[in-house]
């Protein structure tokens, strides 16, 4: 929820979050349609040296409304049904190495 005084709506085009790391993680045994990590509304996010596993329907990661500069490094994914990343027009500077 943010700041806790109020819930996204989907329609916001500023940045919440900004210089963000996430490392070292273990994201698994996802069963449905959503994201084992769901990003929106950032700017210069690192995700390094994760691992994605045993997703059974939607993308392991998802970047939506208003992302920038992502870097994702170093990260495996297996046993994923769906996509291993789903990124959304309005994102832009995303690299995977």
């Amino acid at each position: 929820m943010g700041n806790g005084d109020r819930v996204s709506d989907g329609t916001e085009s500023e940045y919440r979050n900004a210089d963000i790391r996430i490392e070292d993680c273990t994201f698994g045994c996802q069963a449905g349609t959503l994201e084992m990590l769901a990003l929106f509304n950032v700017q210069r996010i690192q995700v390094v040296g994760c691992d994605f596993n045993n997703q059974t329907g939607g993308p392991a990661i998802g970047l939506y409304q208003n992302v920038s500069v992502v870097k994702i490094r170093g990260c495996t994914f297996e046993e994923i049904s769906g996509q291993a990343i789903y990124y959304s027009l309005s994102t832009n500077y995303i690299s995977v190495i």
